[in-house]
């Protein structure tokens, strides 16, 4: 799917869980770009859980789509 949008960006940010950084560290998000303290605390009044880890910190990795312009 990221394939479809190369020639539209040079980078591709996503914000997810500490459980999901290493699916996304192995598709290529390999630039930590912050992370935001508390987001899913702060945004919802139930917790959000994903699996068994409770969320709490929003973690943003980015991936430079101009190294990956050979799918075009």
């Amino acid at each position: 799917m990221i394939y479809k949008y190369l020639s539209d960006f040079d980078v591709y940010i996503v914000g997810t869980t500490e459980n999901n950084v290493p699916f996304y560290v192995k598709l290529g998000f390999d630039k930590y770009e912050k992370t935001i303290k508390n987001f899913f605390v702060d945004m919802a009044e139930e917790e959000i859980k994903d699996g068994d880890l409770i969320c709490t910190d929003m973690i943003y990795y980015s991936r430079d789509l101009k190294k990956n312009k050979k799918y075009n």
